[in-house]
């Protein structure tokens, strides 16, 4: 009797062996996948990447209509690739061997540049417009990083108006240059994104870093929104301490036209600075504003 009971608990832990095996063989395999990178969205046979490159690349046939065509179908599912795009950063060595191999013709090696794949990036965000949202907690996390936030803050512009609490937190950060990137993100947005951008951008016209408050008063004059309150702020700038963001208001005031005419006397008066370049910005934002004034 004890013979047998032997026999038969060896048999079953033959069995128990045999059924562990494909088992563990299975995890293995699930666990293989996993680490995989995940396989690039395709349209029309071709990967996302490949299309992608028809929004910048000056070797090749541009072919943005087909392009759109091919981000849209692909929808959401390009949005992990696309962020990964934005967050990309060029290391020293990739910047030097980017540089050598653009000087030579045998090694056929393709390094794409940071700021091409954050272009390319930005092109599939603007096709994608609102579709793209899922993504705007990813951009709006990498609005933290100076190097890249200036591109996050555009994409994030690019998608619609529910950007704007994102951008409005981000542009009190202490980093300068990520203050000065929320600026520029201004012109990203449609009319209704542009005027609830003004009161994000007027606060940077008084910021303590002269390219925060030059980028302000640019941006806010491209976007032409709100000219009974950022026409006045403009003038003010004139008086600033940094002559690029004098030039920038100075530039500003023209491109408002007609609705500058208040700035008119302050124009003249900088007709005469002694800065070559204040007095050339002077001129033309004068004429100008005085060239719609007499055509209406």
């Amino acid at each position: 009797m004890g013979v047998l009971d032997c026999t038969k608990e060896d048999d079953e832990g033959r069995s128990r062996r045999i059924w562990i095996w494909p088992l563990l063989v299975l995890v293995l395999l699930v666990g293989i996948l996993c680490l995989l990178p995940p396989q690039e969205p395709r349209f029309d046979g071709k990967p996302l990447s490949l299309w992608l490159e028809a929004f910048y690349a000056p070797s090749r046939p541009l072919d943005f209509a087909k392009a759109n065509e091919a981000v849209r179908h692909i929808g959401s599912n390009a949005l992990p690739w696309l962020v990964t795009m934005v967050q990309t950063k060029d290391t020293p060595l990739k910047t030097k061997l980017i540089s050598l191999l653009s000087k030579q013709s045998l090694v056929r090696l393709r390094l794409t540049p940071a700021e091409t794949l954050h272009i390319r990036a930005a092109h599939a965000f603007r096709a994608l417009g609102p579709q793209a949202r899922p993504a705007v907690p990813r951009l709006a996390a990498l609005l933290k990083d100076p190097d890249v936030s200036p591109t996050a803050a555009y994409c994030l512009g690019l998608i619609d108006i529910e950007s704007v609490p994102w951008l409005t937190a981000a542009s009190k950060d202490p980093d300068s240059r990520i203050r000065a990137g929320i600026a520029r993100a201004a012109t990203a947005f449609d009319d209704r994104g542009k005027t609830a951008m003004v009161p994000v951008l007027l606060p940077l016209l008084e910021d303590p870093d002269a390219d925060v408050r030059s980028a302000a008063a640019w941006y806010l004059a491209s976007n032409k929104k709100e000219p009974a309150i950022v026409v006045p702020l403009l003038i003010e700038r004139l008086n600033d301490t940094n002559d690029t963001v004098r030039v920038n208001a100075i530039s500003g005031l023209g491109e408002f036209g007609r609705e500058s005419a208040s700035a008119l006397p302050h124009l003249k008066q900088g007709m005469a600075d002694p800065d070559w370049s204040i007095r050339i910005a002077c001129t033309n934002a004068f004429s100008r504003i005085e060239r719609e004034l007499a055509s209406r």
